[in-house]
C-alpha cells in the first residue's frame, strides 16, 4: 500500500489542529479557486465555498488541521458566529 504524505501523517497521529479567526479571499486565478488567511499563513485550496462572504472584513471561526511532515495536507472548516458549520474540507 502506497500511502501520500497527508494519510500516513494522519495515521500516525502526527498532525496538528489550530483554531483562531481567518478569512476567504478569492485567488483569481484561472482554476478559480480560494485562498484561506489562517493567522499569518495563507492555503491555496480549489474548492470554492458557496454562500460565504470573502474578503479580509469577514471573519470566521475557523478550525485548521494540518500534517507536521513537510505540512502538506491542510483540511479547514469555516463556522458562523454561532458555531454553525459553514464549509468543511474534511
Amino acid at each position: 500500500m502506497i500511502a501520500v504524505p497527508d494519510t500516513y501523517d494522519r495515521a500516525f497521529d502526527r498532525y496538528e489542529t489550530a483554531s483562531g479567526n481567518c478569512y476567504v479571499v478569492d485567488n483569481q486565478s484561472k482554476q478559480g479557486g480560494v485562498t484561506l488567511w489562517f493567522e499569518e499563513e495563507s492555503y491555496d485550496f480549489p474548492e470554492i465555498p458557496e454562500d460565504v462572504a470573502y474578503g479580509p472584513g469577514t471573519l470566521f471561526a475557523c478550525n485548521v488541521t494540518l500534517t507536521k511532515v513537510n505540512s502538506t495536507g491542510v483540511d479547514y472548516m469555516l463556522k458562523s458566529e454561532d458555531g454553525k458549520t459553514l464549509f468543511s474540507t474534511y
